[in-house]
């Protein structure tokens, strides 16, 4: 009786994914929805929308630049050049994810603010986007900054199905018009 129980979760649980649909307007939808995000200096949305293991690469990488930078003494330095106000075994104790927003948005809080007003005005729009397999896509964007260029400028980001949801892995280097 027990294993007729897990047998019909398990074929539930199976339907219930069978039944999803991958979309390319909605993985189109959380690049834009990212980007926006990003724009806005609302990391906590970004982190939201980003893939586990790009938070988890930032986090490997960061850590890696720091403790080299422990090792040769220039921890101060390090900090002080990413915009870092903060207890250095905090630092270290960190989520992925709690790090990942912290950098970047002591970061881009260090812009003058009319800079990040301007920024929050960047319109985004899908240029084009495209299924690379069934559970991965492509979307080319443009960005139009106030007072930037008319045309503005593009930038491709790659997304993956995670626990049934696009997520924003990373950008995709060389995808053109």
């Amino acid at each position: 009786m027990k294993s007729l129980c897990i047998l019909a979760a398990a074929l539930l649980l199976s339907t219930a994914y069978a039944g999803q649909t991958v979309s390319i307007k909605d993985a189109e939808n959380v690049a834009v929805r990212y980007m926006t995000a990003f724009y806005s200096v609302e990391m906590e949305k970004v982190a939201d929308l980003a893939h586990p293991q790009t938070l988890n690469a930032f986090h490997k990488i960061f850590n890696q630049e720091f403790e080299k930078a422990i090792q040769t003494g220039s921890e101060k330095e390090f900090l002080a050049k990413s915009g870092l106000n903060i207890d250095s075994s905090k630092l270290k104790s960190m989520s992925a994810r709690d790090l990942f927003i912290y950098v970047v948005t002591s970061n881009n809080m260090r812009a003058p603010e009319k800079h990040r007003e301007l920024m929050k005005q960047t319109k985004i729009t899908v240029l084009k986007s495209e299924m690379t397999n069934s559970e991965s896509a492509k979307v080319l964007l443009r960005f139009i900054n106030p007072g930037g260029s008319p045309s503005g400028h593009t930038g491709g980001l790659l997304l993956r199905i995670y626990k049934g949801q696009w997520k924003v892995v990373s950008e995709t280097a060389g995808y053109e018009k």
